[in-house]
């Protein structure tokens, strides 16, 4: 995608927003409410789990900024 940059005057400057979106996603992120038989107790994990962060970083004028081939 082509960057789609406004006419400027001599006096004024570019200014680009950039934002950062991230997300973190746990193994044990699941709902609290479980079925069990009565009188049993039930298992329940001790912890989150292991976690993976999804992130990115969005710009108004290109959208999403990724990186070319040789910067990965």
């Amino acid at each position: 995608m082509d960057q789609k940059n406004p006419t400027l005057s001599k006096e004024e400057k570019l200014h680009i927003l950039v934002t950062h979106d991230e997300s973190l996603f746990y193994a044990n992120d699941d709902r609290s409410i479980i079925w069990v038989p009565l009188g049993e107790q039930p298992l329940c994990k001790k912890g989150q789990g292991k976690s993976i962060m999804v992130s990115k970083f969005l710009l108004k004028t290109i959208s999403c900024l990724k990186l070319m081939n040789e910067q990965a």
